[in-house]
C-alpha cells in the first residue's frame, strides 16, 4: 500500500516540529542552527515501509560485514562473505544477471555439498571443525582440502610403516 502524499505531509510537519522541540536546548544550550537540526535529521529513522531497497540492503550489509569483523570461525566467514556476495548480486542494475551467475559459480566452487563428500574425509572435516557439524547441507572446500591432506599423510606414514614391516620380515630381522 502507497502512502499518499497528505499522509508523508503530514508525518514531515510532525516530525520537523519534534526535531526542533529536541533541538531547541539540549543541556541547557540552545542549538537552533541548521547544523544540530541537520544532524536530529540525519539520525531520525524513517518509517520501515519508505525505505527504499537499496536502503535496505546497504543496511543488511552493513549487518553482515559488522558480524563478520567479530567472527573468529572460519566457516562463519565464509558463509558470511558468501551471504554479502548473494546480496550485491540482488541488487537490480546494468549487471544483475551476469553477478547472479557469477555468485553461482562462486558458490558451487567454495561449497561443496556434504553428500558428495567421502564418509572419512567428512569424519575428518568433524574431528578438526566441529562447527561444521552444526552447519547447513555444504561445507567449505577449504575444509575439504585440509581433511583430505591430513588423510593423505596419515596414510602415507601408515604405508611407511608397512613397507619398513615387509622389508625386516623379508630380510629376517626380527
Amino acid at each position: 500500500m502507497a502512502y499518499t502524499s497528505k499522509y508523508l505531509n503530514a508525518t514531515k510537519d510532525l516530525t520537523m516540529r519534534f526535531r526542533k522541540k529536541q533541538a531547541k536546548c539540549l543541556g541547557g544550550v540552545c542549538c537552533n542552527n541548521q547544523s544540530s537540526l541537520k544532524l536530529a535529521k540525519s539520525s531520525d529513522n524513517l518509517l520501515p515501509k519508505c525505505r527504499s531497497p537499496v536502503i535496505k540492503k546497504k543496511e543488511q550489509m552493513m549487518e553482515i560485514i559488522s558480524e563478520l569483523q567479530g567472527c573468529t570461525s572460519q566457516l562463519a566467514k565464509c558463509n558470511l562473505a558468501f551471504k554479502i556476495l548473494k546480496l550485491c548480486s540482488e541488487v537490480e542494475g546494468t549487471y544483475a544477471k551476469e553477478m547472479k551467475a557469477v555468485v553461482g559459480v562462486i558458490g558451487d566452487v567454495l561449497f561443496l555439498q556434504k553428500d558428495k563428500i567421502d564418509n572419512e574425509v567428512l569424519i575428518q572435516i568433524y574431528e578438526n571443525n566441529t562447527e561444521a557439524i552444526l552447519s547447513s547441507e555444504t561445507i567449505p572446500s577449504t575444509y575439504v582440502i585440509q581433511a583430505s591432506r591430513a588423510l593423505l599423510t596419515r596414510y602415507k606414514n601408515e604405508n611407511l610403516s608397512l613397507k619398513s614391516q615387509a622389508t625386516q620380515l623379508s630380510t629376517g630381522i626380527p
